[in-house]
């Protein structure tokens, strides 16, 4: 539907929620690059899970949303990193060598939680089962 948009910026308003599925997002928004979100009433880790349907997807803003309010800025740098694999830029800054360590903090605060408190994780499988 929106084939030739990159940038959509959705910042300081009412969204509360992202109701469409993740393919619906993926058909409108084949070629979205960025998206800010910044000061809007997101409050769901699902919202954000929602931002990797975008199969371009590489620089998100999220400064100010509600989900975040009741977490450190390095607890929320590193689970939304580990969240959004395609992220390249988060908030205006690269997200350089990041990845391995966000990763691995995402699964220690995981990590006792009851599994329906989980949240889904992608299983890639290894494509050279040589590796041990």
């Amino acid at each position: 539907m929106f084939p030739g948009l990159d940038t959509l910026i959705l910042a300081n308003n009412n969204l509360i929620s992202i109701t469409d599925s993740q393919g619906t997002l993926a058909r409108l928004f084949q070629n979205l690059r960025s998206v800010n979100l910044h000061n809007s009433g997101l409050s769901s880790w699902g919202d954000i899970d929602k931002l990797k349907a975008f199969p371009k997807l590489e620089e998100v803003r999220l400064l100010g949303i509600t989900l975040l309010q009741n977490y450190s800025e390095e607890e929320r740098r590193k689970l939304i990193i580990a969240r959004l694999p395609s992220v390249t830029l988060l908030n205006g800054s690269k997200v350089a060598g990041e990845r391995i360590d966000a990763e691995r903090y995402f699964i220690r605060y995981h990590i006792n939680l009851p599994d329906e408190e989980l949240p889904d994780r992608q299983v890639i499988p290894l494509q050279n089962t040589n590796l041990l």
